[in-house]
């Protein structure tokens, strides 16, 4: 016992944490012939088949209170939620924290983490315990430990021992029952690990393992958090058809962290055979940074001067996160730009004139929209002195609705305007120009 303590006592000096899988065989799944999983709890002499989480060598506690995510603090209150932590990622670090009063005897505890169809259980030690302190608790749960956690909500209860390192619950590792360790030295029966895997029953067995821990130790109740586990995932918003020559950028949101790394890649997706001389299709590849703690939603931007180096052309966007295999893709155009005219029919003088059209410049660019007399475009043009009625004038693209090309719109009072003449109305932009559309106005 002595060995033991000093052990346990130089771990928890050097701040390092200590990763036990007591229960290796409590994540156990019946699909899966899988090689015994060993244990460093001493107290158990046999074990039982079951999938062991890789242990990670001895991390110091001060290097996990940076860029990674700090889960909400227990409530020693009836296992209640003091605060709502941060979802856990699957495949990726998550930082498990707890205070509660102080008490020197305790210098670790034991987590048992359930999900709906597996349970498995950690050995992390405590720092603080004076009488004017509480005890903390930093537990780093590793990428491998993560990925075993199924996608819904995962079950966390702290089991705190009795006395030093010694528990009132048993883990039997060769038939994966869980026991109750009752003071005349019979034991009774809590729920079986191998059950929670066959049946996917973790919610029934935690709140088990909750009363047990409650009636055989009242004096240290159990505490407990439920933690959100969602996949990783990377959002790619499409852009649709763009304008060759005009600025844009793709955009999208990822609920990885900062310590993921992101690469976005765009290609052609074109199938059309090459010349000999070999095919000039480019691509452009970017790592993306994202700031902020796992489980939240953050946006990410890929902008590499793309309307400079992508011509008209369907490119095929893929984002991919190397450390977690989480993936997206999507497709989109890069077109020549237009403007149309719609049609514009004869008016009167007294008429409220509009003239609109559609164009896949973006919104707010502009559209330089002229107006003239026929013959302002022949010899006239050239002569200041001719009396020819006319007018000119810039308008915003709009947004289309409902997927539909972007529009335009110009008006303008003409009951200035020469009756019985014909008139001609033309748009450009600075890439393009629309094909002119003639009309007449009569009185």
């Amino acid at each position: 016992m002595t060995t033991n303590n000093q052990t346990l006592k130089s771990g928890i000096l050097g701040i390092t944490i200590i990763i036990a899988i007591l229960s290796a065989g409590c994540l156990w799944h019946a699909s899966q012939q899988l090689p015994p999983a060993s244990t460093i709890n001493q107290t158990v002499e046999k074990e039982f088949p079951g999938i062991e989480i890789t242990r990670t060598p001895s991390q110091e506690l001060k290097n996990i209170t940076g860029a990674l995510n700090p889960a909400g603090s227990l409530n020693a209150a009836n296992g209640s939620v003091m605060s709502v932590p941060l979802p856990v990622v699957r495949g990726l670090k998550y930082v498990f924290t707890d205070t509660f009063p102080a008490d020197p005897t305790i210098l670790e505890v034991r987590l048992w983490i359930f999900s709906r169809d597996s349970v498995f259980t950690i050995i992390a030690p405590v720092q603080g315990g004076t009488t004017m302190s509480e005890k903390k608790l930093k537990f780093v749960f590793d990428e491998n430990q993560t990925e075993h956690l199924p996608a819904g909500s995962a079950r966390i209860i702290l089991e705190r021992p009795t006395e030093e390192n010694r528990y009132a619950l048993s883990i039997n590792q060769e038939n994966g029952n869980v026991l109750v360790v009752h003071e005349n030295g019979s034991e009774s029966l809590v729920f079986n690990c191998n059950e929670v895997a066959l049946n996917k029953s973790g919610a029934a067995a935690a709140d088990t393992l909750s009363h047990a821990i409650n009636h055989a130790t009242p004096r240290l109740p159990a505490r407990e958090e439920t933690l959100q586990v969602d996949d990783p995932y990377i959002i790619i918003e499409n852009p649709g058809d763009l304008p060759a020559g005009y600025p844009f950028s793709i955009h999208g949101s990822t609920n990885l962290g900062s310590d993921a790394e992101i690469v976005a890649t765009i290609r052609s997706s074109s199938f059309t055979p090459c010349p000999k001389s070999g095919c000039n299709r480019p691509s452009l590849s970017q790592e993306i940074q994202v700031s902020g703690w796992p489980g939240t939603v953050k946006n990410w931007t890929f902008e590499d001067r793309m309307s400079e180096k992508l011509p008209a052309d369907e490119y095929l966007v893929e984002v991919t996160s190397t450390g977690t295999g989480a993936k997206n893709t999507t497709l989109f155009t890069i077109r020549s730009p237009f403007i149309t005219i719609d049609p514009v029919s004869d008016h009167s003088v007294q008429d409220p004139f509009n003239v609109t059209g559609t164009t896949n410049i973006p919104t707010g660019e502009t559209i330089f929209v002229e107006m003239a007399d026929t013959s302002f475009f022949g010899p006239c043009h050239l002569n200041r002195h001719c009396n020819v009625s006319s007018h000119s004038g810039s308008v915003p693209v709009m947004a289309g609705m409902n997927k539909s090309p972007n529009t335009w719109k110009f008006s303008y009072d003409i009951s200035s305007f020469d009756a019985s003449d014909e008139y001609l109305v033309s748009a450009r932009s600075l890439t393009t120009a629309a094909y002119p559309v003639l009309f007449r106005i009569f009185r």
